[in-house]
């Protein structure tokens, strides 16, 4: 089965060569230039993959994405966009965002690019021609050559029709990022219950999350405000070119009449030329001609000055519109600052809430254990009382068997003490024998000692001796040997 992919893309050429190369790939590509047409056929036949540009005559791609990505459906389809004007802070912004793409795209772009980036959501596989892998995608400025004399001859200012510049066909202003941010400060005011999981007894957690930062009403009463004047200024803006549209729309007819005015110059010239030459025509005929044809000159010449002097208008609309647009593209970075700034907010008040729940069992969970703890240290107190009571009876109890054991016995202890004094003293005598003993031997030990090193001494003295004596016996028997071998040598025999 081919792989749907759905192209929101405004740019004929661009459109094209998508859907030609991503044909070539076995997909089934379906390209449209408006995002409600889109939104309506992404819901009716659910794409594999969505390749958005941000750039569509009346809505803008990133409303087209909000919506997208809120629909349960379509939410996870993965979704490229492209724009050849956002910045890469735009796209950073965006990213922040719960309604944020799978990918961004810079254009101008090689398609070869393109369709690796496409390949990390969606395989793709089919022969692509080297020579065509190579083409370049970019957005052209639409450009309305409507407004173009077909006069060739120059005005009385020196200008041509071909030296007027083409009006430059304006972009609607976005009038669903009104929605996109009414639909931010909604979810703000209105946020849904934070719920906190349970733990593995099914109980809700206690653990207390960190403070989130407080929300300052100030910020946000200012953020509601510089929306409000972002509104304005773009209704301002969307009614400055429809007076421009209006205006382009007069000059034209403006021009209509001047090419009337001049047909009707040409055919009394060719009444004049066709007079002249049949000689039928009177002098105050031709007078009258000459005059009418006057007439038209100053009326041509005239348009010709209303008509220079609306192009410099035009051009001034035409700059203004530029002003326009530019500024609408710093709304709708500003629109999605206060989206990205919205969507903080609504996670801190979530935190809060959280938190709030959080707190409040931790303190219903407290209260119930100081409860119980409470009782049981009253109970522990009772105890402890009825211990203490029972631990005095007995301890009175022990005294008094005690004082008369202690009268019972008073004779025996006597004698037992008695008895121990005079072992204790037999045994100090016999000590006192033992460490005598002991002085004794030590003193032998001591002598005994020092007679074995002396005859330690008197023995090393000796085996120094004997091995003197060895030493002298081995040099005496090698010099004996030297003296028979020089007999033996001066005899010239062996001796015995």
């Amino acid at each position: 089965m081919p792989i749907k992919v759905l192209v929101f893309e405004s740019d004929p050429a661009f459109a094209g060569e998508v859907r030609k190369e991503l044909g070539h790939l076995g997909c089934s590509t379906t390209v449209v230039d408006d995002g409600n047409v889109g939104l309506q056929q992404a819901s009716a036949e659910k794409p594999d993959l969505i390749l958005l540009s941000i750039e569509l005559p009346r809505m803008n791609g990133f409303s087209v994405c909000n919506k997208l990505k809120k629909d349960p459906a379509l939410k996870d389809v993965p979704l490229i966009i492209m724009s050849s004007e956002s910045t890469d802070e735009t796209f950073e912004q965006h990213k922040k965002l719960r309604t944020r793409a799978e990918d961004y795209i810079h254009k101008p772009i090689a398609f070869g690019e393109l369709l690796r980036r496409i390949q990390a959501f969606v395989s793709l596989t089919g022969p692509v021609s080297e020579g065509e892998g190579a083409i370049v995608i970019d957005d052209d400025i639409e450009v309305s050559s409507d407004y173009v004399l077909e006069d060739d001859d120059d005005g009385p200012t020196g200008e041509t029709s071909s030296s007027r510049p083409a009006s430059v066909k304006p972009q609607r202003i976005d009038s669903d990022v009104d929605a996109f941010a009414e639909s931010a400060f909604g979810r703000l005011t209105t946020p849904e219950p934070a719920r906190a999981a349970p733990d593995r007894n099914g109980a809700s957690p206690t653990s207390i999350r960190p403070p989130a930062p407080s929300l300052d009403p100030a910020d946000l009463e200012k953020a509601r405000s510089d929306l409000h004047q972002a509104e304005e200024r773009a209704g301002a803006a969307e009614r400055q070119l429809d007076e421009a549209r209006r205006e382009i729309d007069k000059l034209r007819l403006e021009a209509g009449e001047a090419a009337q005015l001049s047909r009707e110059v040409e055919q009394l010239k060719a009444k004049v030329v066709a007079g002249a030459k049949g000689g039928g025509i009177s002098s105050r005929e031709f007078l009258d001609l000459r005059e009418g044809l006057n007439k038209k000159d100053k009326e041509i010449l005239a348009l010709r000055e209303q008509l220079s002097k609306k192009d410099r208008e035009i051009v001034e609309a035409q700059d203004r519109a530029l002003g326009f647009e530019r500024g609408k593209a710093d709304l709708d970075e500003r629109l999605l600052a206060l989206e990205r700034e919205l969507a903080e907010t609504k996670d801190h008040v979530e935190a809060l809430s959280a938190d709030k729940d959080g707190l409040q069992r931790s303190s219903d969970d407290f209260k119930g254990r100081f409860e119980k703890a409470k009782a049981d240290g009253e109970s522990l107190e009772k105890q402890l009382a009825e211990a203490r009571a029972s631990l005095t009876e007995e301890r009175a109890s022990s005294e008094a068997k005690l004082a008369g054991l202690r009268a019972e016995h008073a004779e025996k202890v006597t004698a037992l003490e008695n008895e121990r004094d005079a072992g204790v003293a037999a045994l100090e005598a016999k000590a006192a024998r033992e460490v005598t003993s002991r002085e004794e031997v030590e003193k032998q030990l001591g002598e005994a000692k020092e007679k074995l090193a002396a005859e330690t001494s008197r023995a090393e003295k000796a085996h120094g001796k004997w091995q003197a004596d060895r030493q002298s016996l081995e040099r005496a028997k090698d010099a004996l040997a030297v003296a028979l071998a020089q007999v033996e040598e001066a005899e010239g025999r062996p001796i015995d």
